[in-house]
């Protein structure tokens, strides 16, 4: 469930990540898919300086300790990490997307965004694609005409 106050589905490893944001919504009309890294990049260039929950000007590339909470929190619950409605860009869970590096197979997989111990909304690293407590994933909707 994605909405404010579900409980974060973290633990999960990259591949059942891009398999459950697959199969989601699989109609003719709407299909679901794992967030890209493009997909990701134009959702910071969008939400770039506008205003976060509490009023303040929402930096994609400064880590803002009110975002963070140190610990794994539901959905939602932090108003610092909200942003043209969009919760949990900055804190929560780092959250794997549908992007590869090539720099090391062991650490193929890639991570965007922070968790709830630090790291700015725009933050990019590799990872090995296993189920860590601070991962996550997002999923997009295609309307499909």
């Amino acid at each position: 469930m994605s909405k404010k106050g579900a409980t974060v589905w973290n633990k999960i490893a990259q591949e059942e990540c891009k398999k459950t944001s697959k199969t989601f919504i699989n109609t003719p009309n709407v299909k679901s898919a794992l967030c890209s890294g493009i997909q990701w990049d134009v959702t910071m260039s969008f939400i770039d300086g506008k205003n976060d929950g509490k009023g303040n000007i929402f930096n994609v590339k400064e880590v803002n300790k009110n975002r963070h909470t140190n610990l794994l929190a539901t959905s939602g619950q932090n108003e610092y990490d909200r942003v043209c409605n969009i919760y949990d860009l900055e804190g929560n869970c780092w959250e794997y997307v549908a992007e590869k590096s090539l720099k090391d197979i062991n650490y193929q997989f890639v991570c965007r965004g922070g968790s709830y111990g630090n790291s700015a909304a725009s933050h990019c690293f590799n990872n090995s694609g296993s189920e860590y407590d601070d991962n996550s994933f997002r999923f997009v909707l295609y309307l499909i005409k």
